[in-house]
Parts: structure tokens; C-alpha cells; sequence
């Protein structure tokens, strides 16, 4: 063996050496445990989103059903209290018509909102429903509610007019446009 010029070269590490078959499947198992553990940590954390996105929908859905009874209970308090049969006052002037007719006003309109039982109303000793407004063309939109006919005074058609806009009555009166033409 040749002499190194180098006295303490004994000393020194040796070139590293191929690993061994062995030592190279720890490595690889070592590298693959690696990935399968920042795998598992993803979906640790997308499945913890996901629980929370789950428990806030059905906190939602609870809270959906909650207000779906409270509404359904009044509803049927309403209908209870009015038996399908309302007294109105309307500024005065009285009038007894059904739920049904104050219904054909339409989904958006005041009087379909005020008996959908979604609203507390206040009776008077005479189980009337005040509606503070004057009742002259209210007996009008009673008629048209029922069947589309209403005669008026021409001088009448824009107060009338008015008072469908008030009530937010929109689909009786395409109806009554129809019958004017």
C-alpha cells in the first residue's frame, strides 16, 4: 500500500460506500411514510373543514325548521281565529269577506301578508281587523278580488287605482285590466 503523504489520512471518514439493498428500502419506506403522513395531515384538515361546513349547515337547517314551525303554528292560529271568514274595518267602513278572497289579491300583497298568519293582528271588541285607511273603494277591491267586476265612475278609476297600489295588488288588477279592454 502506498504511503499517503498525509500522516493522519487513517483518520479521516472514508468515501461513503453504496448503501446496502436494505438500508436503500429503509429509505424509501422512510421517504413514503414522509408523504403518507402529510397526506393523512391534509385530509385531517380538509375533513375537519368539512365537519365544520356539515355543523353549521345543519345548525342552518335547525334553525330553518324553527322558524318553519313557529310560522306554521301561527298560520294555524290564524286560521283557527278567522275560520276562513274576516270582518275588516277599514277606516270606518265595515266589511266580512273569506280568506280566500283577501288571498286572491296575490303572494305579494298586503292582505294575503296580513292573514298568512306570519303577523300578530289586533282585533277590536267586534272581532274586526283594523285598517287604518278610508274604506270608500275597499268594497271595489272586495268585487274585484271576487270575480273581476268592478264598475266605477271614471273620476273614481285613480283613487281606486291608488288603493290597489296601497295593498299591493298586482295580479287582480291585470285581471281588471283585461275586463276594461
Amino acid at each position: 500500500m502506498p504511503r499517503s503523504r498525509f500522516p493522519y489520512d487513517h483518520i479521516l471518514p472514508a468515501e461513503e460506500a453504496e448503501p446496502t439493498p436494505a438500508e436503500k428500502d429503509i429509505e424509501a419506506l422512510t421517504e413514503s411514510f414522509t408523504q403518507l403522513q402529510t397526506r393523512h395531515e391534509c385530509h385531517r384538515d380538509l375533513a375537519k373543514s368539512i365537519e365544520a361546513k356539515v355543523t353549521a349547515r345543519f345548525k342552518e337547517l335547525e334553525e330553518a325548521e324553527t322558524r318553519f314551525a313557529e310560522t306554521k303554528s301561527k298560520v294555524e292560529h290564524s286560521l283557527e281565529t278567522f275560520k276562513n271568514r274576516v270582518r275588516l274595518n277599514v277606516g270606518g267602513h265595515k266589511f266580512e269577506t273569506t280568506l280566500t278572497t283577501l288571498g286572491a289579491a296575490g303572494e305579494s300583497s298586503m292582505l294575503t301578508a296580513m292573514f298568512s298568519g306570519r303577523h300578530e293582528l289586533q282585533t277590536n271588541d267586534d272581532s274586526e281587523v283594523f285598517i287604518d285607511r278610508d274604506g270608500t273603494h275597499f268594497g271595489q277591491i272586495l268585487n274585484l278580488l271576487r270575480n273581476a267586476n268592478v264598475e266605477m265612475a271614471a273620476r273614481d278609476r285613480m283613487a281606486f287605482e291608488a288603493e290597489l297600489d296601497f295593498y299591493g295588488i298586482t295580479e287582480a288588477r291585470e285581471r281588471l285590466a283585461y275586463a276594461h279592454r
